[in-house]
């Protein structure tokens, strides 16, 4: 059977679509056709290349994640595909502003007017 690697870009679509829609590791495994233990060993980077069965059953749920042109191939890392304009750049982007968002918000150590002045830093052009 061949297999894909696993590559930071792959770990990294994956990572956001569980951020995404909330995704436990099991959920990932029950879609993947794996354990969930196997998909905490793509994290913590244990497993470095997965099925091309199990690669091919995640494209679907990651492709929009993926970027632009880019899936995994055993042989040099990527092949090129049409993905049909990924929102690859829009949803980490998206992404990353949640996390600091929340972090500000999150914060104990920020007074209100700080967090009011880092979010309206983070809204300017």
């Amino acid at each position: 059977m061949a297999k894909k690697m696993i590559t930071p870009e792959l770990i990294s679509a994956i990572r956001l679509w569980k951020d995404t829609d909330n995704l436990s590791y099991e959920a990932i495994g029950n879609i993947a056709g794996v354990k969930a233990s196997s998909v905490c060993q793509w994290f913590s980077g244990k497993t470095v290349s997965m099925y091309e069965s199990t690669f091919n059953r995640l494209l679907p749920h990651i492709q929009k994640f993926l970027p632009t042109n880019y899936v995994p191939n055993s042989n040099s890392g990527a092949v090129i595909v049409n993905n049909g304009g990924s929102n690859y750049g829009n949803a980490v982007s998206h992404y990353a502003l949640s996390v600091v968002l929340k972090k500000i918000t999150d914060s104990e150590s920020l007074t209100a007017e700080e967090k009011i002045k880092f979010i309206k830093v983070l809204q300017e052009d």
